[in-house]
């Protein structure tokens, strides 16, 4: 899967990928696999990859509301690795 992922960025011409599953409202009882308030993402960067679990209180919010948390928690994180890889 990785081989993929870094065939595509090279097709793309960019550096970064990311990729994001997750409930974004009711649980969807055909999926044994899932869980409402958690999201999994995935940011690659060149060949290095960063794996994330996120869990948030989502019960009053809309589905719009739910994925713009989603994002800013991505955007968040994708901040912490270009601030790390700007020092080294």
């Amino acid at each position: 899967m990785r081989g993929r992922w870094l065939k595509l960025l090279r097709k793309l011409h960019t550096e970064i990928a990311v990729g994001i599953t997750g409930t974004t409202g009711n649980v969807d009882p055909n999926n044994a696999d899932s869980m409402r308030e958690k999201v999994f993402f995935c940011i690659l960067v060149g060949e290095n990859a960063y794996d994330y679990e996120y869990n948030a209180e989502v019960t009053r919010m809309s589905r719009h509301e739910i994925k713009e948390l989603y994002a800013d928690k991505v955007f968040e994180e994708l901040a912490k690795i270009d601030k790390y890889r700007s020092f080294q």
